[in-house]
């Protein structure tokens, strides 16, 4: 169980192996090109994984961003070995 903050719009942890988003907005993210999730992140959590080679991304409705001017996406970013890793918590506030 997680504490969702007011206004928060997505709150992605791919703790449960998905993009699936936690908020009761529910606009869950799409995986492509073989991005995975994979354990790795902060204290062993899970995270997600782009080989950019292969062209993968995370794709994040639109709909999230229509009609905004300001908002904050935040999250934390590793690079081990010429690989990516994005999570544990991937969060989008709207301004």
């Amino acid at each position: 169980s997680y504490l969702i903050p007011n206004g928060l719009q997505l709150y992605y942890t791919f703790n449960d192996g998905t993009a699936n988003d936690l908020t009761d907005n529910a606009i869950d993210g799409s995986l492509y090109n073989n991005a995975t999730i994979q354990t790795g992140g902060v204290g062993g959590s899970k995270c997600l994984f782009l080989n950019y080679t292969q062209n993968q991304s995370l794709n994040i409705p639109f709909n999230v961003f229509r009609g905004l001017t300001r908002f904050t996406v935040s999250f934390w970013k590793g690079l081990w070995g010429g690989k990516h890793f994005f999570g544990t918590e991937y969060v989008i506030f709207r301004l």
